[in-house]
């Protein structure tokens, strides 16, 4: 396995995983001024959100509640993001050698 392969999913995902929950965050706060219902866009942006969060952050964050400041707060994200990228490199090539057998 290549570590530059796992690195650059690891990053894709952390990108894409703080990209849906700062988008999904910020939806959810203009809609709890106006009390709006969200839209079916809105709704999967949020489910994507926390879809990408799991299995690691919701657990790291409820046992792990000190995680606050500049690099505490990123160390659930990014064991995340790399037990993701480990996931997808590995399917990537059971999928791969699976092919060519």
């Amino acid at each position: 396995m290549k570590a530059w392969r796992v690195l650059l999913f690891t990053l894709m995902h952390f990108i894409l995983q703080l990209s849906a929950f700062a988008f999904a965050f910020s939806i959810g706060m203009e809609h709890f001024d106006t009390l709006d219902a969200l839209s079916t866009g809105e709704r999967v942006v949020s489910a994507a959100s926390v879809a990408l969060m799991l299995p690691l952050i919701l657990t790291l964050l409820s046992i792990w509640p000190w995680a606050t400041g500049f690099p505490r707060e990123h160390v659930p994200f990014t064991l995340n993001s790399l037990l993701w990228g480990l996931l997808l490199i590995w399917t990537w090539m059971r999928c791969k050698a699976w092919r060519s057998a």
